[in-house]
């Protein structure tokens, strides 16, 4: 009973987990991009559930030093609860948001190309050229991060 604000807001995101899982297995082999497009928040809604989980790990050991006397911890180990309850209640919900962007498909992200659109535009020709490479134009300059010089 102790664990239920934290258990069951855990329940709910592996639920959307799971949700997500299967919607990429329904989706994603016939349009590629589907899975492309929900990847990035495919990874945060997993991590979001696992950071749950382990709150819930550490929740429950706080509670255990602190139903054993914890020796003078007190103050580390409620914060530690309070940290756990804000993570349940503040970020894990997000994990509906990221199921929805993901159930949203990848319309909103790829079809821009069947428009006429170049995604490239304004970009001059050096930098498209190392944007279409895939090459950081800054390392085509000779320039690196934090070095000064060039």
């Amino acid at each position: 009973e102790a664990m239920k604000p934290f258990v069951t807001p855990l329940s709910t995101a592996l639920g959307h987990l799971q949700q997500a899982t299967m919607w990429f297995v329904a989706n994603a082999m016939a349009k590629p991009d589907n899975a492309g497009a929900g990847a990035t928040d495919f990874m945060h809604l997993f991590g979001l559930v696992a950071l749950g989980y382990m709150w819930c790990r550490m929740v429950e050991a706080a509670r255990g030093k602190l139903a054993a006397g914890a020796n003078g911890a007190e103050p580390s180990l409620n914060a530690k609860l309070l940290a756990g309850r804000f993570f349940m209640e503040r970020m894990l919900p997000e994990t509906a948001s990221h199921l929805a962007r993901i159930q949203a498909g990848a319309g909103s992200v790829m079809d821009e190309h069947d428009v006429g659109l170049d995604p490239f535009e304004g970009v001059g020709d050096r930098m498209r050229s190392c944007l279409a490479a895939g090459y950081p134009a800054h390392r085509q300059r000779g320039e690196f991060i934090g070095h000064a010089g060039g």
